[in-house]
C-alpha cells in the first residue's frame, strides 16, 4: 500500500522536475536570440539570428549614434524595413581606399550615412546641426538637414572620396561625398544645410566650402534664414 501512494507522487515529481529545467531552457535561449519566436527557438532556426538590425552594440558608436540606433529599434517599421534591406549588404568595404562607390542604406542625420558594406561614414570638413545628441535637444534645422540628406543620398549608390585621413576616433569613415554628381558636402553647405567644420589634414576643400557658406551666409538660405535660424544652431 505504501509503495503504490509513493509511486504516483514521485512520477509527479519528476514530471514538474522536467518541465521546470525545459522552462529554464526556453527562458536562456529567448533572452539570448530576442529577435526569434519560440518556435524558431526549439527549432534552432539560423533565420532569426541572423537578420540584419538597427540595434548595433558596436562600443565606438558616438553618443548621436547611440540614441539614432536605440530610438529606431523601437520602431518596428523602421527596423522591419531595414531588415529587408540585408540583401543589399556588400561585405567589399571602403576602408583605406582613396576612392569607392558603394549604396547608402540609410541616413543617420545631416552628415553621417551608413553604407551597405556595413560602415558607417561622416561627411568630412562639414558639420550639419545635431538630431540625435544625448545632452542637447535637436538643434535648429536639424531635421530639415537630415531630410535633404536623405533626398540626396538614401538608397543610392555615391561615390566616395578620402582626403588624408581615413577614419575619425568613432571609427567612421571620413569622405567626401558625391551622389548624381553632386558634391554633397559642398551641396549642404552652399544651401544652408550645414556649417563648415575642416581640421587639418582633411583641408583639401576648405577654401571652396568657405565660399559656399559665405554665399548662403549672404542669400539667407536654410539655416542662415531669419524664420529660421539666423546661422545660430
Amino acid at each position: 500500500m505504501v509503495r503504490r501512494r509513493i509511486l504516483p507522487i514521485v512520477s509527479l515529481l519528476v514530471f514538474l522536475g522536467v518541465v521546470f529545467f525545459f522552462l529554464l531552457f526556453i527562458n536562456s535561449h529567448l533572452e539570448e536570440n530576442k529577435n526569434c519566436a519560440l518556435w524558431q527557438v526549439l527549432i534552432n532556426s539560423q533565420s532569426c539570428k541572423n537578420n540584419f538590425s538597427l540595434t548595433d552594440n558596436n562600443p565606438t558608436k558616438t553618443p548621436e549614434e547611440k540614441i539614432f540606433f536605440a530610438s529606431n529599434s523601437n520602431n518596428s517599421n523602421t527596423r522591419n524595413e531595414n531588415n529587408n534591406k540585408k540583401e543589399n549588404i556588400d561585405k567589399t568595404q571602403c576602408s583605406g581606399k582613396t576612392s569607392c562607390q558603394a549604396k547608402v542604406i540609410y541616413v543617420i542625420d545631416g552628415d553621417t550615412i551608413y553604407l551597405a558594406t556595413g560602415e558607417k561614414v561622416r561627411y568630412v570638413g562639414i558639420n550639419a546641426p545635431e538630431i540625435h545628441h544625448p545632452y542637447k535637444k535637436v538643434e535648429c534645422f536639424g531635421k530639415e538637414a537630415s531630410q535633404e540628406n536623405k533626398n540626396l543620398v538614401e538608397g543610392k549608390n555615391v561615390i566616395l572620396i578620402k582626403d588624408i585621413s581615413d577614419k575619425d576616433k568613432y571609427g567612421r569613415l571620413l569622405r567626401y561625398v558625391y551622389a548624381d554628381d553632386i558634391f554633397v558636402n559642398d551641396f549642404l553647405v552652399k544651401n544652408g544645410y550645414a556649417l563648415v567644420s575642416t581640421f587639418p589634414p582633411d583641408v583639401e576643400n576648405k577654401n571652396l566650402f568657405l565660399e559656399s557658406e559665405n554665399y548662403a551666409r549672404k542669400n539667407y538660405l536654410g539655416l542662415w534664414s531669419q524664420s529660421t535660424c539666423a546661422g545660430k544652431k
